[in-house]
């Protein structure tokens, strides 16, 4: 790499986790939903769990691209997929989409503060 004008000062990113970011991504949906609907989702309803593997897997993009600025692209990648399951249909889904944006935003601001995660 340094033959083609790489600094040797800079270092690779390491390679990206996606399924352990779309993991991650799922399981916090699940939880902020389950805090916002409570109990009134059905919890088996397979249709719901393709609609949540669909949004983790947006999810993961937008934190892993650290879009929390661009709200409109939370609603559409979150919002509208929810708002059908929500009682307060798209209102609710925009609801949604902010709550998941500030939730992964607060997770970025105290990694930015506290730094990475090591296994060290």
């Amino acid at each position: 790499m340094q033959k083609a004008g790489a600094s040797s000062g800079v270092y690779a990113l390491p390679p990206r986790d996606v399924t352990a970011e779309v993991i991650l991504a799922r399981k916090a949906l699940t939880e902020l939903l389950l805090e916002k609907a409570g109990n009134s989702l059905p919890a088996q309803d397979p249709y719901l769990a393709v609609v949540f593997d669909l949004m983790a897997t947006l999810v993961a993009d937008l934190v892993y691209e650290k879009r929390y600025s661009d709200k409109n692209v939370w609603r559409g990648c979150v919002g509208v997929y929810m708002a059908p399951w929500l009682p307060d249909g798209k209102d609710g889904g925009t609801a949604f989409a902010e709550l998941v944006c500030k939730h992964f935003y607060a997770i970025e601001r105290v990694s930015l503060v506290v730094g990475p995660i090591s296994d060290a």
